[in-house]
């Protein structure tokens, strides 16, 4: 069974902190007397996620305020009296203002003051209105000609670039500014001076990769009080850049250092990122989280990290850092069960599996039976060698076991001295442990399922995929 990790601590670090300027604080009136004595919310955007911020029961005529002595931080925010019932109110740092609501129409509400705030409501309404006549020309039957409704649809698409951009130089640097440049899309050159279609297309994917910030300032606090950093981050790291740790982990580095501006964003997005690197069940993924531990963390970069935090994370890198994927794995001398020592290195074999096991893991009761059968049956006539190893003391047990399972074709051993130290190199804090070593002898795959090492030998040996593989393929 794995053992939860880190992620509670972890997640904890991603909540809003909210900070104060020497501002005199925050006033919204509300007015709408539809909701007269009924209870109003007003939230706060925090990468991605909707937390409360503020709340106020209307009175009899339907009004009252959202009223503190410390300002808000600028971003984006939401009034809500239901889950149903909600709009997006632009927090800039006018936060003394009045909102009339109209409930049957949220359009419809009335802003006074606060500049910002107002243009970005009436902007909004602007691209509702575009939306509904987007869809007005599309489901238009008496127009045929394809190309008018083409033509009619591209000069909206204009007009909103037109009233987006007309904005964004209007408030630059400000936080309705910030906000449009952020959703921005980045236009990628077309490269026409390249004949070749393939060189084209990575010089375009390599150009968009480097300038896919290009318009998001990562270390602006406003951003990470907003719907529109979560979802960017997220593409960027899990679509954008190829899903392979050592790439993942020097980019994610990057990405990071872009945020140092500002504390709360290098706290934020450090946060982030080493959560995403903890909860992925992408193999090898681990190298980013023993990446940004021992660069931030264990550095004393992260000093807001508590001391329960950091001792985990130190157990942690303990466990990982000498069993990377593609980093060369570390020989063992070993004792056979007939009381042979070898070397695992100096096998005879392409391949070695690593595994790792106790009899009283219920996992491995059913795991190791299963690997015998499927993996060493199949594979016991290929340059392969499966070293099984007995993590604890008690040759009894271990006997007992091998007897029930006839588990005497592949190589059995254990280090009853303890003097191979295989729980420093390998971690086998759960069990069972997999570790496919190469020719090279280097990690070529760990901590995989039956399954997925069948499919790993079916492809390096270049035989027939399994059944599993299969069925996976059709899916597909």
């Amino acid at each position: 069974m794995k053992k939860v990790l880190l992620l509670s601590l972890i997640f904890c670090l991603s909540l809003p902190v909210f900070s104060a300027n020497k501002q005199k604080g925050y006033k919204i009136e509300i007015v709408a007397p539809q909701l007269k004595n009924h209870n109003i919310n007003l939230g706060v955007y925090f990468y991605g996620k909707l937390y409360s911020r503020d709340s106020v029961m209307l009175d009899d005529k339907g009004m009252g305020a959202f009223q503190k002595d410390k300002v808000l931080p600028e971003g984006m925010y939401v009034v809500y009296y239901s889950n149903s019932d909600y709009f997006d109110v632009l927090m800039s740092d006018d936060q003394t203002f009045k909102i009339q609501i109209d409930t049957t129409d949220f359009s419809k509400n009335v802003y006074t003051d606060a500049e910002q705030t107002k243009v970005f409501a009436e902007y909004v309404n602007f691209l509702g209105e575009c939306r509904k006549e987007v869809k007005r020309i599309n489901e238009d039957k008496k127009e045929k000609n394809e190309e008018k409704k083409t033509e009619a649809i591209s000069a909206i698409d204009n007009m909103v670039k037109e009233k987006q951009n007309a904005l964004k130089t209007a408030y630059a640097g400000k936080t309705l500014g910030i906000f449009l440049s952020a959703t921005d899309q980045i236009d990628v050159p077309k490269f026409e001076e390249i004949e070749n279609d393939s060189i084209r297309r990575v010089k375009k994917y390599y150009w968009y990769r480097e300038h896919y910030f290009d318009n998001i300032n990562l270390s602006d606090p406003r951003l990470v009080y907003s719907p529109f950093l979560e979802p960017k981050v997220t593409q960027y790291v899990e679509q954008v850049i190829p899903q392979m740790p050592d790439t993942l982990s020097i980019e994610i580095v990057k990405l990071i250092e872009k945020t140092k501006g500002d504390t709360l964003t290098f706290q934020n997005m450090l946060s982030n990122m080493l959560n995403y690197a903890v909860k992925s069940n992408v193999m090898g993924m681990d190298r980013v989280t023993l990446t940004l531990a021992e660069k931030y963390y264990l550095s004393g970069e992260a000093y807001w990290a508590d001391s329960t935090l950091l001792s985990q994370l130190s157990d942690e890198v303990k466990k990982i850092k000498y069993n990377q994927v593609g980093d060369p794995a570390r020989d063992l001398v070993v004792e056979t069960f007939e009381g042979e020592k070898i070397r695992v290195s100096t096998l005879n074999a392409d391949y070695i599996l690593l595994f790792f096991f106790e009899p009283s893991c219920g996992h491995c009761k059913v795991e190791t039976p299963k690997l015998y059968k499927e993996i060493y049956q199949k594979y016991k006539d290929q340059s392969l060698e499966i070293v099984c190893f007995y993590i604890q003391q008690d040759r009894d047990e271990w006997k007992e076991f091998l007897d029930k399972n006839d588990l005497y074709g592949w190589r059995n051993v254990w280090d009853p001295n303890r003097e191979s130290y295989f729980w420093y190199f390998y971690d086998v804090s759960t069990t069972p442990g997999v570790y496919l070593i190469d020719k090279d002898r280097n990690i070529l795959a760990k901590k995989i399922s039956v399954e997925t090492l069948d499919g790993i030998l079916a492809n390096e040996f270049g035989m027939e995929k399994t059944n599993f593989e299969k069925n996976k393929d059709e899916k597909k």
